[in-house]
C-alpha cells in the first residue's frame, strides 16, 4: 500500500507544493509469521568435542535462527544464531521463529545470549539461567556478559 502526503513547504522564500510518498506493509501478527515460517535441516555438519552436529535453518522472510542439533542427546541443541531485521524488530518475527523452534526441540534447546534485549526476549519465551528471576539473570549478565539459557 503506498500512502501520499501533500505539504507545502518555503524554500528559498518560494512556497512550493510537496508530496511525499511511502509505502506501508501491513503489520501483521506473530501467528501471520508463524504461518510463513520455513524449516530447513542442512547438510552442514560441524565438529564439535568429537561429536558432529547438523545445522537446523528456521527461517522467515525478515528472520532467521539456525541451531546446531546433537543427535546423541548428550548435551541441549544450541541456537547457534538468531537475527531479525532490525527494521522488522517488535513485530513477533523473532517469537515466530523461537516458537518453530521450541516446538521442534522442546525442552532440548538451550541459547548463550550476548546482550541485555536477547536475554529479555528469551526470557519472555521461557528460557532461564538457573531458575533465575528476569531482574537476577540480568545482575548475572552483568557480570559476565553472556548468560547460557535454557528451555524450562
Amino acid at each position: 500500500m503506498v500512502e501520499v502526503k501533500s505539504h507545502t513547504k518555503k524554500i528559498n522564500g518560494k512556497t512550493i507544493n510537496v508530496k511525499s510518498y511511502s509505502r506501508k506493509e501491513p503489520v501483521l501478527s506473530a501467528s501471520d509469521y508463524l504461518n510463513k515460517v520455513s524449516s530447513v535441516k542442512t547438510k552442514d555438519e560441524y565438529l564439535y568435542n568429537g561429536k558432529i552436529l547438523t545445522k537446523n535453518t528456521i527461517s522467515n522472510k525478515y528472520g532467521k535462527l539456525e541451531i546446531l542439533e546433537n543427535p546423541r542427546g548428550d548435551f541441549k541443541n544450541s541456537v547457534y544464531l538468531f537475527r531479525v531485521d532490525e527494521a522488522k524488530r517488535n513485530h513477533g518475527i523473532g517469537t515466530a521463529l523461537i516458537t518453530e523452534a521450541i516446538s521442534q526441540y522442546g525442552k532440548t534447546l538451550m541459547a548463550q545470549v550476548s546482550s541485555p534485549n536477547s536475554l529479555r526476549f528469551f526470557y519472555k519465551n521461557g528460557f532461564r539461567h538457573n531458575n533465575l528471576n528476569l531482574n537476577e539473570s540480568l545482575k548475572e549478565f552483568d557480570k559476565s556478559s553472556s548468560l547460557y539459557m535454557e528451555n524450562n
